[in-house]
C-alpha cells in the first residue's frame, strides 16, 4: 500500500504548504509551521505538520490530511482533490491511505461537533434562515468548479441564478433559489459540492433547505418553464433541469424529489398540456413515474421516458444521458401531440 506520508515528505512538506497557499512556512525541529492555508490570518504558528498530520490551531483545532486541505482550499470534491494530490506526488495513492476512514469525531473539534449536532437536532432551519437574510453577501456569483466538472457553464449559472457559498451553515454548497409560478423566491436549496464519500464521513446531507421552504408546494423552474409548448417535461432534480436547458428544452420542471404532492399535481394540471415524466434510473424513480401516471393520466396524457433503456448506471438521471438519446425518445413519445397555436 502506498505510504502517503513518505511520498509527501519526499516531495517536501514546505513545497506542499506553499502549493495550498500557506504563508510564513518554517521548519521547527521535525515539524513545520505556517499560517493556516484554510482560515488564513497572520499567525505563523497557526498550522503545523508533524508525523503525517496537519493540524489547525487558529479556528477549528482539527487534523487534516493532504486531501482534506486541498478540498478545503480549492473547494472541490474528494475525488478531485485526490487526483490533484496524485499529480503533485507523481504517483497514484490508495483511498485507504487518506484520513477518510477516520470517524467524524476524529476529524472535527468539539465545538464543531456540538454545533453540528445542535443543527441536526432541530435548530438548523432557524440558523439557515438567519444566514439567508443577514449574510446574503456570502453567496458568490461565480461558476464553481463543481458546476464546470458537471458540464455546466457560466451562462447556465446566470440563467438559474446559481451561486456559491464560502462561509456559514451553507459553506461549500451551490445555492439554488426556489420560486413559485409568479417568480417569487420561496427559499433556497444548498447542494453540497462534496462527493458521497465526504457526505458519509461527516454525516452531512447532500442538501440543506431554508426555513419555511416547502418543496411540495411548488415546482422547480415553474416560473421559467415555457408553458406554451405542446408538452411539459417532469423530472426529479435540479441538475436535470439545468441539463435540459443547455439542450434547448425549457419546457421542464422538477419535483425536487421522487414524490408528486397534491399541490404539484394541481400546478401541472393547470398547465393543461401532455406530460413527459422521467424519474431517475432507480427504484424510487420508477415508482415516481407510476405515481404521476396514476394521479394525472385521467386528466392529461402522460408518457413515461424509458431512461432504463439509455442510462448506463443505476440512479442516473436525465443529466447523465446524451442529448441525442433524449431528443430521439422525446420526439418518438411526444411528437404525436399537436403544438398549441396562440392568437
Amino acid at each position: 500500500m502506498t505510504d502517503v506520508k513518505e511520498l509527501l515528505e519526499n516531495y517536501g512538506i514546505d513545497k506542499f504548504l506553499a502549493y495550498v497557499g500557506a504563508e510564513h512556512i518554517r521548519k521547527v525541529g521535525d515539524s513545520y509551521r505556517s499560517c493556516c492555508p484554510i482560515h488564513k490570518g497572520n499567525n505563523s504558528s497557526a498550522f503545523s505538520y508533524h508525523n503525517g498530520y496537519f493540524t489547525c490551531f487558529s479556528e477549528c483545532n482539527r487534523n487534516f490530511s493532504a486531501i482534506d486541505i486541498i478540498m478545503n482550499v480549492f473547494h472541490i470534491s474528494y475525488s478531485q482533490a485526490k487526483k490533484r494530490l496524485e499529480k503533485i506526488l507523481g504517483q497514484e495513492i490508495d483511498s485507504t491511505d487518506d484520513s477518510t476512514d477516520m470517524t467524524f469525531e476524529h476529524l472535527a473539534n468539539r465545538q464543531f461537533i456540538s454545533d453540528y449536532k445542535r443543527i441536526k437536532g432541530g435548530e438548523k432551519s432557524h440558523i439557515v434562515e438567519n444566514f439567508i437574510f443577514l449574510n446574503t453577501q456570502e453567496y458568490k456569483e461565480i461558476t464553481h468548479e463543481y458546476l464546470i466538472n458537471e458540464g455546466f457553464n457560466d451562462d447556465t449559472r446566470k440563467f438559474f441564478d446559481l451561486r456559491f457559498c464560502e462561509k456559514g451553515i451553507m459553506k461549500d454548497r451551490i445555492i439554488i433559489p426556489i420560486d413559485n409560478p409568479d417568480g417569487k423566491i420561496l427559499g433556497i436549496a444548498g447542494r453540497s459540492i462534496h462527493d458521497f464519500r465526504w457526505l458519509e464521513l461527516t454525516g452531512e446531507s447532500k442538501y440543506f433547505f431554508s426555513k419555511g421552504l416547502k418543496k411540495s408546494a411548488t415546482l422547480y423552474n415553474i416560473s421559467r418553464a415555457d408553458i406554451y409548448d405542446n408538452f411539459i417535461i417532469v423530472v426529479e432534480g435540479y441538475k436535470s433541469i439545468w441539463r435540459l436547458h443547455d439542450w434547448g428544452f425549457d419546457n421542464a420542471v422538477a419535483l425536487m424529489g421522487a414524490h408528486l404532492s397534491d399541490r404539484q399535481a394541481q400546478l401541472l394540471l393547470h398547465l393543461d398540456v401532455p406530460i413527459l415524466v422521467s424519474g431517475d434510473n432507480d427504484k424510487a424513480g420508477k415508482s415516481l413515474q407510476k405515481e404521476v401516471v396514476t394521479k394525472l393520466s385521467k386528466y392529461v396524457p402522460v408518457e413515461q421516458f424509458p431512461i432504463e433503456k439509455i442510462a448506463k448506471n443505476e440512479s442516473d438521471s436525465i443529466a447523465e444521458i446524451k442529448k441525442e438519446d433524449f431528443a430521439h425518445w422525446t420526439n418518438k413519445l411526444m411528437g404525436k401531440y399537436p403544438s398549441r397555436i396562440l392568437f
